[in-house]
């Protein structure tokens, strides 16, 4: 019985070392990756507004502008500006591309339009102050970006290439970011990609898991260093 129960506290013991050296050498990635992400980002723009516990991780933001970059995006809707709204704007206005970023917090939607224009960004990015409000599909009910400001903003656009997912926030419903690819779906391009923060809750990778089952994208979770799931359709770079 001794024998057994040694070996039992010793095979625990192991298996609370096995998982506190794992997150160690997670949590230093982590940082390494936010470390060269933000040393490349500070060379693209430097804006006064501070990173917060809402702001997109910077390995994030430097997928999302990579991936503008790389793979030539020239139309990008945005849900929920912040930081990454200007990143964005920066890596489109490099190649004469265009962003939309619908924003439901008017004062905060304010606060970035400003940095904008300070940045000479304002023929790049198009903030759009769109009000939660209730939307059903399938029976199931949620709060989101006006559904049909949104149609009108993006009818007269060209086809999404990039859809980047950062809002609303979790707070407001269950699964509050899955109805971004059941609205902006008729307006994506032929080849697009599709980025979701904050995959490291188990919410964000539901939403993953219903979008999978409805459109044709190869989505990749990557919910450890960077923290976003990214989806492609058609032939593009991998960033």
């Amino acid at each position: 019985m001794r024998t057994t129960v040694k070996a039992y506290v010793r095979r625990g013991v192991a298996r609370l070392l096995r998982d506190a050296t794992n997150e160690i050498t997670w949590e230093l990635q982590r940082v390494q990756e936010n470390s060269k992400a933000l040393d490349y980002l500070g060379r693209l723009l430097r804006p006064l507004e501070p990173w917060t516990a809402w702001t997109m991780h910077p390995s994030a933001i430097l997928t999302v502008v990579s991936d503008i970059l790389i793979n030539g995006r020239s139309m990008v809707v945005e849900c929920g500006a912040g930081l990454s709204t200007l990143y964005i704007a920066k890596a489109l206005s490099m190649q004469g591309g265009r962003l939309i970023s619908f924003e439901s917090d008017l004062a905060w939607e304010e606060r970035i339009g400003r940095q904008i224009e300070e940045f000479g960004l304002g023929a790049s990015v198009e903030l759009v102050h769109a009000e939660l409000s209730e939307w059903r599909f399938q029976e199931r009910q949620y709060l989101w970006y006006t559904e049909k400001l949104v149609r009108e903003n993006l009818e007269s656009a060209p086809p999404v290439d990039l859809l980047v997912v950062d809002g609303p926030s979790r707070s407001v419903c269950r699964h509050a970011r899955y109805p971004a690819v059941p609205v902006i779906r008729p307006y994506l391009n032929d080849k697009y990609a599709i980025i979701l923060d904050d995959i490291h809750r188990r919410e964000e990778r539901e939403v993953v898991d219903l979008w999978r089952k409805e459109i044709d994208a190869t989505f990749v979770n990557d919910y450890r260093a960077r923290g976003v799931s990214y989806g492609r359709h058609g032939a593009c770079y991998d960033v």
